[in-house]
């Protein structure tokens, strides 16, 4: 099924996630400072913007308590992770690997189970103001710059 266009710049966001991720795997190849730059800049840019944005455009909408949950759940232990990462700095690497797997199964999870209910289960008004909230273009969407590119290496 196509993705309802009011969901497709949250998707393209999903999309960078994914590469952040990817990046995520490759951070034995580099050191633990900057390790923990690039996570927190990415957060800080980012990630916390986005689970703002979809707390604020899509919690109230969703009346299925168990997805309900997990969504909101998710964002709570990926932040929580991320918090545990600059307070034990030392296990960045191992840290980072269960942070990839973690966002990796979240932005699944959205994409196959929370977006198809939202699609299936909301008006085609409540949809376009998920669109108007959200307020952006696909166009405006950018990646995550930073530097260096250790997983260029």
């Amino acid at each position: 099924m196509k993705r309802n266009e009011n969901l497709i710049p949250l998707s393209h966001e999903h999309h960078h996630g994914l590469v952040f991720c990817h990046r995520l795997k490759k951070l034995n190849h580099t050191d633990q400072l900057t390790a923990v730059r690039y996570i927190n800049d990415y957060y800080e840019n980012h990630l916390r913007n986005h689970f703002t944005e979809e707390e604020n455009t899509l919690a109230y909408l969703i009346n299925d308590e168990k997805i309900k949950r997990r969504f909101l759940n998710d964002h709570n232990i990926i932040s929580n992770i991320i918090t545990n990462i600059n307070i034990t700095p030392t296990d960045v690497i191992e840290q980072g690997l269960a942070l990839s797997q973690i966002i990796n199964n979240h932005i699944r999870f959205e994409e196959r189970i929370l977006f198809p209910w939202l699609e299936e289960n909301l008006s085609d008004k409540e949809l376009f103001g998920i669109g108007n909230d959200l307020n952006v273009e696909v166009t405006e969407i950018e990646g995550h710059a930073f530097e260096p590119e250790f997983w260029e290496n």
